[in-house]
């Protein structure tokens, strides 16, 4: 993707870019480093800045300039913690499919008491409205992001992760009555 970039460019923006990767490569892969802590992250970080670098190589005046300085610092950082959210979402879905990978190997009794289980939450789901129902079986059934399902609904990301969580609450708390009565 960078070479695609950089020959779409003109000479005098190409040559504004190698001086300003020459200059600035120690300093984002210093950003980017002690953000994620892991070399090969840290150098996926620093080109996906050099990307986001190149969108706006018009706007940099003088490479040399403090404004330049601020802004390669920023980019990085920026990169550096999208790189950072994403490898953590990743590793939580794979954990997720880890769990239930073990889950599988489970006794028929527990398979039985996890469906039963499962028809009471079901059931208590019936009492929820529309909406945090649709985001429950998005979330949990789909396995949709909190971003994909505030797209589709047309919902804040917070707000999504704010309503599922109260509905499982909901959910948890009518169960817990059941059971105590």
């Amino acid at each position: 993707m960078l070479l695609i970039l950089l020959n779409s460019l003109n000479e005098d923006e190409k040559t504004k870019c190698e001086e300003l990767y020459n200059r600035y490569k120690n300093l984002m892969m210093y950003v980017a480093l002690k953000i994620l802590k892991n070399r090969n992250l840290a150098e996926e970080a620093v080109h996906d800045a050099m990307l986001a670098i190149l969108k706006v190589i018009n706007d940099i005046e003088d490479v040399k300039c403090h404004k330049t300085y601020g802004l390669v610092v920023l980019i990085s950082k920026r990169c550096s913690l999208n790189k950072l959210k994403y490898e953590k979402r990743r590793l939580h879905e794979q954990l997720e499919k880890t769990e239930y990978m073990v889950s599988e190997a489970d006794s028929v009794e527990d398979i039985v008491i996890e469906r039963i289980k499962f028809e009471e939450i079901v059931k208590k789901m019936k009492s929820i409205n529309e909406i945090d129902k649709e985001i429950l079986i998005l979330k949990y059934y789909y396995g949709y992001t909190y971003r994909d399902i505030g797209d589709k609904i047309n919902l804040k990301e917070a707000n999504i992760r704010k309503r599922c969580e109260r509905a499982k609450k909901n959910i948890l708390r009518d169960i817990i009555n059941k059971e105590v009565k």
